[in-house]
């Protein structure tokens, strides 16, 4: 069980390491190359893809690792749920810029497919995230109740988003489809 306490520090030490990659390269990559405003193409840098998918590891290391050794995690549970709270919030922020920014434009598809391949690893990221902390609540769900309101905070803000979202291209895919619709009958008139 020690070296697992070990092992789990040394995880936390990497995770402090890459959360950096979370917000500086986020709003690095919004602001510099316009991911959401200014340039329909985004190119992404293969190492952030690469470091999101080691940040997002971490959570899922971390996770399974405080789940096998219990109470004996607790010395690195709330420096774990600090990094892993404020990159839900910094996820959850993301989101709903997007969707403010696709209720605004009316034109949401557009704007997710351009924005497709930005968020790709981001929601990678926010998938890992949420799976870390599903494992700390039913896995440690004694030591959990501490964390509850500061991790639904952000949790319940990105659902509001992505529903916001859905919302949006659901509506968006119908007036494509009644502008189709319409089309179909003019040529059947002709």
């Amino acid at each position: 069980k020690r070296e697992c306490v070990d092992t789990l520090g040394e995880v936390y030490a990497l995770m402090s390491l890459l959360q950096y990659t979370d917000s500086e390269s986020r709003s690095t990559t919004d602001t510099d190359e316009g991911a959401l405003r200014h340039q329909p193409v985004v190119t992404i840098d293969v190492n952030l893809y690469e470091k999101i998918k080691l940040y997002g590891a971490t959570f899922l290391c971390a996770a399974t690792l405080a789940a096998n050794l219990g109470a004996n995690a607790l010395t690195h549970l709330p420096k774990i749920m600090d990094i892993i709270r404020n990159s839900l919030q910094v996820q959850g922020a993301w989101l709903v810029r997007l969707s403010t920014e696709c209720s605004s434009s009316g034109n949401t598809t557009t704007t997710i497919i351009a924005n497709e391949s930005a968020s790709a690893p981001w929601m990678l990221l926010l998938r890992s995230a949420l799976t870390a902390v599903t494992t700390f609540a039913s896995q440690l769900s004694t030591f959990f109740h501490p964390y509850v309101q500061t991790t639904l905070v952000p949790i319940l803000q990105i659902h509001e988003a992505v529903s916001v979202l859905q919302q949006n291209h659901e509506s968006n895919d119908d007036a494509m489809n009644d502008t189709s619709d319409d089309k179909e009958n003019t040529d059947l008139l002709l």
